[in-house]
């Protein structure tokens, strides 16, 4: 398996050339320190390395988080305590927080939808404003999850951005040292596998 095969190369290096594995070491856990000095994670480095133009890609998430942001309200409104309560009672269980926020959150959503419904059955008494209300809750939820998320993903490139043009000498070098110990990991593994091809 590939999780074998890196263990063999690890043990391969450390027992051949232990010096080498051990200024690797040092360098990954310096790349790691400065990430938290500037508080970004890896991820945001890899992200932000797409092939869109700066300006496309931007513009594409401005638009969306523009004409996406009365849905996302209207989704926040509609969904913010049924989707709260069980995240807020699984942050308080130590065990097995993942099953107790989903069957909580069924019954939150079960509940909170059908007093909804009937509200706006009760206030409005048109049947079909009523379907497209419930139709409405279930997507409206569904999207201003996404929403957020795309907001966040969005909010993490522009914080890398800015800090790139305030600490530019910094988050270039951080840069070019990832990809040098990529590079540098590729050229292991090519070499290990050339020693051992039947591996």
């Amino acid at each position: 398996s590939i999780t074998q095969n890196i263990i063999k190369a690890e043990d391969y290096y450390t027992e051949n050339n232990p010096a080498f594995v051990e200024a690797m070491r040092d360098r990954i856990k310096n790349y790691f320190d400065q990430l938290h000095e500037f508080n970004i994670e890896d991820e945001d480095l890899s992200r932000n390395r797409s092939n869109d133009s700066f300006f496309r890609s931007n513009t594409k998430s401005f638009l969306f988080l523009s004409i996406g942001f009365p849905f996302y309200l209207y989704g926040l409104a509609n969904n913010y305590l049924p989707f709260e309560i069980p995240a807020f009672v699984s942050r308080k269980t130590k065990d097995f927080r993942g099953a107790i926020g989903m069957v909580l959150g069924m019954f939150t959503f079960l509940i909170f939808d059908t007093v909804q419904i009937l509200l706006v059955h009760h206030f409005f008494h048109f049947p079909l404003l009523t379907l497209a209300y419930a139709i409405s809750l279930p997507l409206s939820g569904f999207f201003t999850y996404y929403y957020w998320h795309t907001f966040d993903k969005i909010r993490a490139k522009w914080f890398l951005i800015m800090l790139f043009y305030k600490r530019s000498t910094g988050i270039a070098n951080l840069i070019a040292e990832r990809e040098s110990i990529i590079a540098e990991f590729e050229k292991i593994r090519t070499d290990f596998l050339t020693k051992f091809p039947g591996i």
